[in-house]
C-alpha cells in the first residue's frame, strides 16, 4: 500500500532516522579505535643508578635508540618494553629486570590521553586493549540475537528503544568504572546496540519505502556512513577526549529515541502480527502527512491480500533449528552456504583488523582513516551501479585479491615512504570494503526467501566472529609491525579463492524454495 508512493514522510524518514542511525553506527564502530589508541612513542623515566642517572627523555623512540651507553658500558636497552638496568652501570651481566615502575610517559604530539594510556594498557598490558575489542564484536553478535527477536516479536520500536536506551547507558559506564573486567562488560554492552539498533532502523525504513525507491535507502545509508566514518577522526582530534567520544555515543543513542517517539511501527509487521487495524490507522497517517488524504479501495484489497499471505506464512513458519539446518539440506545449497560463510568470515576478519592496523602504520593517524575511509564511497558508488552489468563474482574475487597482494606487498617491502605506506593502505581498506559490500548483498540472493532471514542471521554471526579474531590478529602488531599485513595478506587470497566458488547472482530470479 502506497500512501503515496515515496513522498514526505518517506524522504523525512531517510533523511532524518536513517542518517541519525546511522552516525550512532559509525560513530560506535570508529569509538572502537579512538578510545584505545595508543600513540607511537612512550617511554619509562626511570634511571640507570642514583649517582648516573639515564635520560631517557632524550631517546623517545625505542625503535630507534635500542641502547644507552656509559663510559662505554651499556646500561640501559630496550627489550620488548622493558629497560634492563645495569647495575652500577658498569657490569652489563649482573642486571635485574622489572616492569615500569612509576607508570608509563607518552608522547601524544596530536593525540590525546585515551583508557588505553590513561590506564596503561601498553608492552606487557597491551592485551587488555584487544580484551575490549573482542568483547565489544561479542556484543555485536548478541545484538544481532537480541534485536532480531524483539523485532519479530514485539516489533521493531521495542527492538530499536530497547537496543538504544541499552548503548545509552552502556557508553555512560566507563566514566563510572576503572576495573578493566568492567569495561570489559561495558563495551560488550555497548557492542549489543552499535549496529543492530542501525540494521533495525534501515529494515524500518525499508518497510516503509516502496519498491522502487529502495535502492535509493542502500545509497543513503552507504553514503552517509561513509561521510561519518570519515570525518570521525577530525572529530575525536577537536574534542581531544575519550570520554568526549564515550558521551557523543550516548547522546546519539538519546537521540534516536527521541527521534523514534515520532516514528510509527512497521505496517509490515502490524499485519504479520495480525494487528490489520492498527496496519491501516498507521496507513492512513502517512498518507496525510504524504497529501494523500484518502486510500482506496484498491489500497484496502493490497492491504488483505498482504494480511493473507502474512498469515499463511506465519502457519508455515518452521522452528529455529529446521530453519538452520535447511540451509545445508541439498548438496548445492550446502556448499553455497559453506563457502559464503567462510568467505564472509575472512572478509570480516581482514576489514577489522586491517582497521586495528591503521594506527600503527607511523603515519597521521587522523589523516590515515579519514584518507582511506574516505575512498569506501567510490566502492559504494561502484557496487551500486555497476555490479548488475559486471556480475557478482568476478569484482569480488578481484577485491580481495588485490587487497590481500598489497597488504603482502606492504609487509614484505616494510618501506618507509609515508607516501607508499599510505597508498598501499588506502587500496587495502578500499579492497575490503568492496570485498564486503558485495558479499553482503550476495548472502540476500543466495537464500531461498523461505529461509533467507535465517541464512542473513547465521552470515552476520560468523562476520561477527570474524571480527572478533581481526582484533587478535592486529594484537600481532606488539611482536611485530608488519606481522598483521602478512597474516591478513594469506587470509584474503584465501578468502578470494572461496569467493569465485559461489555462484553468480547477477540477472538471476531470487530462489523462492529449497528446490530451487
Amino acid at each position: 500500500m502506497k500512501s503515496g508512493g515515496f513522498g514526505r514522510f518517506q524522504t523525512t524518514l531517510a533523511l532524518v532516522f536513517l542518517t541519525t542511525a546511522t552516525a550512532h553506527f559509525s560513530f560506535n564502530h570508529m569509538a572502537q579505535v579512538f578510545i584505545l589508541i595508543v600513540p607511537e612513542n612512550y617511554w619509562c623515566p626511570t634511571a640507570a643508578s642514583e649517582s648516573d642517572a639515564v635520560s631517557l627523555r632524550a631517546a623517545t623512540n625505542f625503535s630507534e635508540v635500542d641502547d644507552y651507553t656509559w663510559n662505554g658500558s651499556v646500561i640501559a636497552s630496550r627489550q620488548t618494553c622493558r629497560l634492563e638496568l645495569g647495575i652500577g652501570a658498569v657490569d652489563i651481566n649482573g642486571t635485574t629486570t622489572e616492569q615500569c615502575p612509576e607508570g608509563w610517559h607518552y608522547e601524544y604530539g596530536d593525540l590525546y590521553a585515551t583508557m588505553s594510556t590513561e590506564y596503561d594498557w601498553v608492552c606487557g598490558d597491551s592485551w587488555k586493549q584487544y580484551v575490549l575489542h573482542t568483547t565489544f564484536w561479542i556484543g555485536s553478535m548478541a545484538g544481532y540475537v537480541t534485536s532480531g527477536f524483539l523485532a519479530d516479536r514485539f516489533g521493531r520500536r521495542v527492538a530499536i528503544g530497547c537496543l538504544s536506551a541499552v548503548s545509552a547507558l552502556s557508553n555512560l559506564m566507563p566514566l563510572f568504572i576503572v576495573q578493566h573486567w568492567g569495561l570489559a562488560v561495558a563495551r560488550l554492552i555497548a557492542g549489543m546496540g552499535a549496529e543492530s539498533v542501525c540494521s533495525t532502523i534501515f529494515v524500518l525504513v525499508i518497510e516503509f519505502t516502496i519498491p522502487e525507491r529502495r535502492t535509493l535507502i542502500g545509497f543513503v545509508w552507504a553514503f552517509s556512513w561513509t561521510i561519518m566514518a570519515s570525518s570521525y577522526p577530525w572529530y575525536a582530534d577537536l574534542i581531544q577526549s575519550w570520554r568526549g567520544l564515550v558521551l557523543t555515543n550516548s547522546a546519539l543513542s538519546v537521540a534516536i529515541l527521541v527521534i523514534l517517539w515520532f516514528v510509527p511501527e512497521s505496517p509490515s509487521w502490524h499485519l504479520t502480527a495480525g494487528r490489520r487495524e492498527e496496519a491501516v490507522r498507521t496507513l492512513t497517517k502517512i498518507a496525510t502527512v504524504n497529501g494523500r488524504h484518502e486510500i482506496t479501495e484498491d489500497d484496502f484489497k493490497t492491504l488483505q491480500i498482504k494480511t493473507a499471505e502474512a498469515s499463511q506464512s506465519q502457519q508455515q513458519k518452521k522452528s529455529f533449528w529446521k530453519d538452520t539446518f535447511a540451509l545445508v539440506a541439498t548438496p548445492r545449497l550446502r556448499r553455497n552456504t559453506l563457502v559464503l560463510f567462510a568467505g564472509w568470515f575472512l572478509i570480516c576478519l581482514c576489514y577489522n583488523a586491517n582497521t586495528l592496523e591503521l594506527s600503527h602504520l607511523g603515519l597521521n593517524v587522523y589523516g590515515t582513516y579519514s584518507t582511506a575511509i574516505a575512498f569506501e564511497l567510490p566502492v559504494n558508488l561502484f557496487t551500486i551501479m555497476a555490479l548488475d552489468r559486471l556480475g557478482r563474482r568476478w569484482p569480488n574475487v578481484a577485491f580481495m585479491f588485490i587487497g590481500g597482494t598489497i597488504s603482502l606487498v606492504m609487509a614484505l617491502l616494510r618501506t618507509d615512504s609515508s607516501a607508499a605506506t599510505l597508498a598501499m593502505a588506502v587500496i587495502t581498506i578500499v579492497c575490503y570494503a568492496g570485498g564486503y559490500n558485495i558479499t553482503y548483498q550476495l548472502a540476500s540472493e543466495i537464500f531461498p526467501t523461505e529461509i533467507r532471514g535465517r541464512g542473513v542471521l547465521i552470515k552476520r554471526l560468523f562476520g561477527d566472529i570474524g571480527s572478533c579474531l581481526g582484533a587478535d590478529v592486529a594484537y600481532l602488531v606488539e611482536y611485530d609491525r608488519y606481522l598483521p599485513l602478512l597474516v591478513m595478506g594469506v587470509l584474503s587470497l584465501l578468502s578470494a579463492l572461496l569467493l569465485f566458488f559461489v555462484p553468480d547472482t547477477v540477472h538471476e530470479p531470487l530462489p523462492q524454495t529449497i528446490e530451487d
